[in-house]
């Protein structure tokens, strides 16, 4: 096995056992990426040099004093919204190609903290409009997408250039590409991961998040990129009986392809199987989460490009300056009442957690749509765009601010990876990684990789 297909943790593993030193690990990562991104397109930036030299410290500090954590000396990726000192941040948007940040996002000094090796940046889509990520080629399948906003992550994660990568979630995108990539992403609790340093694309929306291949590598990440001392791999072992899972009648199987419908309900029974209860829930006000998400998403976005805009209109894309022109449309009134049907929404997943302690369901309805192409068709035979099809199913947790793990659980169309979502109390990190855990150590899908 080569160093670069370790997962972090393996990683760490060896690294502090003293039979693999970050500089081989980083070395064989950065070889990765030379030899086979020119046909993913997964990053934007991959910082060779600076990683190398990271490296090499991180073995001495290693050497010297023993590992700060299991993160010292493991490479990691960032989507190109977070600000990584002396390098650009460019959110995929020529209006922001001379930006260059003067200090690491809280997420980028986090890493540093815990002796990460940043390795460089992913593509994301234009502001991270978006849910098919267009520079960027699936691993399993190089004529599909690799869903988005956040693709290039999910795509480096898969194709195994780097064993984790931290995504953004504002309507899906670290689920969805994990989903469509066939990697597990985690979008926390709202507000849990600091956000300074973060370019905005809906300030009350946005989650950062890590894409791992495992659930402990996201757990390992989670620890990290907030309290050391948290510990979100502890108890993951614990299992899930006794646990109460809500298994939606409605919306999230609302159009949902009979592929992905069985490979999630296979996974929710495999849950069962090792102790789980199962009960049929309603989804809390279907009729009302896609349009106050739409809303508020697009009026903050607005109100974060705006200055923006004004001085460079001409170096937006046709669809991000329609989008964001659009926002500015919104009346302050609309904003507000969006914020007030929020609350209730809010409020309404808040009761469906006193009687379930978590909710499973599909993570997208469709396989990624082919590479070049932005819709979908739905079990109903309707076609939709990517983004409508694949946020409905993603915005429930955004919206109340709730934490959702995406795990690979089947493979559909075209050999494209399936993805279950298992959703949670707020700051119910522990459950729903356990839970996750739980599925992905019987789950045949845990493990598999794309041959490239």
């Amino acid at each position: 096995m080569e160093p670069y297909e370790l997962t972090a943790a393996e990683s760490a593993r060896e690294i502090r056992a003293g039979r693999l030193s970050p500089v081989d690990l980083t070395g064989s990562v950065l070889d990765r990426i030379e030899r086979v991104d020119p046909l993913i397109n997964a990053y934007c930036l991959v910082d060779a040099d600076g990683a190398r030299t990271a490296a090499r410290r991180a073995a001495a500090e290693i050497a010297a004093n023993g590992a700060r954590g299991p993160l010292h000396g493991v490479p990691v990726s960032l989507k190109d919204l977070f600000d990584l000192a002396g390098h650009p941040t460019r959110a995929g948007c020529a209006a922001y190609d001379d930006h260059r940040a003067d200090a690491d996002s809280a997420v980028a000094a986090r890493l540093r903290t815990a002796g990460a090796i940043i390795i460089g940046k992913t593509h994301t889509h234009e502001l991270a409009r978006g849910v098919t990520t267009p520079p960027t080629r699936n691993p399993w399948n190089l004529d599909r997408t690799p869903g988005g906003s956040s693709g290039g992550s999910g795509a480096a994660v898969a194709a195994l250039m780097g064993p984790a990568s931290i995504g953004t979630d504002t309507g899906g995108s670290v689920r969805i590409p994990a989903a469509a990539c066939g990697v597990v992403g985690l979008k926390p609790t709202y507000g849990l991961i600091g956000m300074t340093g973060l370019k905005p694309l809906s300030w009350s929306f946005d989650h950062p998040g890590p894409l791992t291949r495992t659930v402990t590598d996201a757990a390992l990440l989670l620890d990290a990129l907030t309290d050391p001392q948290s510990s979100y791999g502890t108890g993951l072992d614990a299992g899930v009986d006794g646990l109460v899972v809500g298994v939606p009648r409605d919306y999230f199987f609302d159009g949902c392809d009979p592929a992905v419908e069985h490979a999630v309900r296979t996974a929710i029974a495999a849950l069962e199987r090792q102790g789980a209860r199962l009960r049929e829930v309603a989804a809390p006000l279907p009729d009302l989460v896609v349009a106050l998400s739409r809303t508020i998403i697009a009026a903050e976005g607005a109100a974060a490009e705006c200055a923006t805009l004004h001085d460079r209109a001409h170096r937006y894309g046709a669809a991000a300056r329609a989008g964001v022109q659009s926002g500015l449309l919104i009346p302050a009134t609309d904003y507000l009442q969006a914020q007030r049907v929020r609350e209730r929404y809010t409020r309404a997943w808040q009761d469906l957690f006193t009687a379930v302690d978590l909710v499973a369901a599909p993570t997208i309805p469709t396989a990624p749509p082919p590479y070049g192409t932005d819709t979908v068709t739905l079990a109903d035979g309707s076609e939709v765009t990517a983004l409508a099809a694949f946020s409905a199913y993603n915005y429930p947790a955004d919206a109340a601010g709730l934490p959702s793990l995406q795990l690979p659980a089947g493979t559909g169309a075209a050999g494209m990876p399936i993805g279950m979502q298992l959703i949670g109390r707020p700051h119910a990190e522990r459950t729903v990684l356990r839970a996750g855990h739980a599925y992905e150590s019987v789950s045949p899908q845990a493990g598999r990789v794309p041959a490239l």
